[in-house]
């Protein structure tokens, strides 16, 4: 598999895990204002806030990684990047070849770099 198979699969994934975020906080809300009466309930409600409490910290950190690996794109890049993945518009290219001023080739090339860019800066690989 090659890097942009991973970095491609994590934007596409970024939505999903906000709301993944946003849902398990409601969920460990609601467990928190619960009452158990049996051992059995209060095990079953450990469990559960441990599980979604290590759930919800690994979501937010995929989160965080992707929105700081965004921030180290130039707009351009980002731009891209949003368009034909995290909002998966499904005329991307033809609104970029219109808003950029490209040709339709060029925006293939800055995809490429921008996906380049993303995925060095979302594994903290510094240029050499």
């Amino acid at each position: 598999m090659k890097y942009k198979d991973f970095v491609i699969d994590r934007l596409k994934n970024y939505g999903a895990h906000k709301t993944a975020v946003e849902n398990l906080r409601e969920r460990l809300d609601q467990l928190a204002s619960l009452r158990c009466a049996s051992a059995e309930e209060r095990l079953d409600h450990f469990v559960c806030e441990k599980e979604f409490g290590a759930l919800l910290q690994n979501k937010q950190d995929e989160v965080e990684a992707v929105e700081k690996a965004l921030e180290a794109l130039t707009a351009q890049e980002r731009r891209v990047l949003e368009r034909m993945y995290l909002h998966k518009e499904p005329l991307a290219v033809q609104m970029l070849v219109l808003e950029l001023g490209y040709e339709k080739s060029n925006i293939y090339v800055l995809k490429e770099k921008a996906l380049r860019h993303f995925a060095m800066a979302f594994y903290g690989i510094h240029p050499s």
